[in-house]
């Protein structure tokens, strides 16, 4: 193994155990949708306006 294979193998983060810790604790704890509203299918642009009024 040469000397740059090395240093990679040192500097890997697969290889610091307490490192992946510290960032597994800063993961979110739930990832939530923002919510859009959808216009009801078959309905067009001019039907969905005339809904709305």
């Amino acid at each position: 193994m040469g000397m740059a294979e090395r240093i990679s193998e040192l500097v890997d983060p697969k290889n610091d155990p307490v490192g992946l810790q510290l960032e597994e604790e800063n993961l979110p704890q739930r990832i939530r949708r923002t919510r859009k509203n959808k216009p009801a299918k078959g309905l067009g642009n001019r039907d969905l306006e005339a809904k709305r009024s």
